[in-house]
């Protein structure tokens, strides 16, 4: 990105302005209520919902569902995964599960290892992201305020909930379009950072990424396992796929706990959310007996 003159960006449309528009609107601070009296809601209900036989909870009148989700929490090996895979698994394959760590990056750095430089010829092109940062006169605007339930039957607070998911998503997208009018600012591409009077803007940089075939291709087997680390969501549809076998990986995990999420949604959303892990399930499945 070509660095601009260090000035304010206060054109229309500008990172500045729009930051400036997103507090004194309102918007910023009602998405922070209605955040706010979204988790204080739901965390609510679970208590509600916590003695219930049965983990789900269908609410038909109003179309919505609340539900308790089991999740595995699980240790895993990466070093000995990653060495696995690249034994028994294509390159171009394995390598789409494995990513560089980047802590494992900077620690070789601070013990004089000059790893990062090594990996420059394989770095990805950098991608950025908008973070507004607030000072104090900020915050001031953007204060909100706990809630107390108790009053309300359970169905009462489910509405409640939904009506409030509906404003929530409203606000929500106004932010995601100050963001993207902040990205098209020159002022902020130039110098990453405007100031206004109720705090920053920053583009700021997303974890660095490397093509890692190119690295294993020519760094070597060692370098992938010393600083690699298995991307889990990518093998589980490798895995679902037929790709990578399951049996190969049991031995490199651990199963450390099983976290009860609880979950709150339009009923409809669950509907479209279960038919798209099955679309995925069979898509995977022709795929492997193709």
């Amino acid at each position: 990105m070509k660095r601009a003159d260090n000035e304010e960006c206060n054109l229309s449309g500008s990172a500045a302005a729009a930051f400036i528009n997103l507090i004194e609107s309102g918007t910023y601070q009602k998405l922070k209520q209605q955040e706010t009296f979204l988790d204080q809601s739901k965390e609510a209900l679970r208590g509600m919902l916590y003695h219930y036989e049965g983990k789900r909870h269908e609410f038909k009148e109003i179309n919505y569902v609340a539900k308790f989700v089991s999740k595995n929490v699980w240790q895993t090996n990466h070093a000995g995964l990653i060495e696995e895979l690249l034994c028994y698994v294509q390159p171009n394959i394995a390598a789409a599960a494995i990513q560089l760590d980047v802590k494992k990056i900077k620690e070789a750095n601070e013990e004089g290892c000059n790893v990062h430089h090594l990996l420059t010829p394989y770095k990805n092109p950098d991608t950025y992201y908008v973070r507004p940062t607030l000072n104090k006169l900020g915050k001031r605007q953007i204060r909100t305020h706990d809630y107390l339930f108790g009053g309300q039957s359970i169905e009462e607070l489910v509405t409640e909930i939904r009506d409030n998911t509906v404003t929530f998503k409203a606000y929500a997208e106004e932010y995601e379009h100050f963001k993207k009018a902040a990205e098209q600012c020159p002022v902020l591409n130039g110098n990453y950072k405007v100031t206004t009077p109720y705090g920053s803007v920053s583009l700021l940089s997303n974890r660095p990424t490397w093509n890692i075939e190119n690295i294993f291709n020519e760094m070597g087997e060692e370098f992938i396992v010393s600083y690699g680390k298995v991307d889990m969501s990518k093998l589980e549809e490798l895995i679902l796929q037929g790709l990578i076998p399951k049996s190969m990986v049991s031995p490199f995990r651990k199963l450390l706990d099983i976290r009860l999420d609880f979950v709150v949604m339009n009923m409809s959303s669950e509907e479209k959310a279960v038919n798209f892990h099955r679309n995925k399930q069979i898509q995977a499945s022709l795929k492997r007996f193709a």
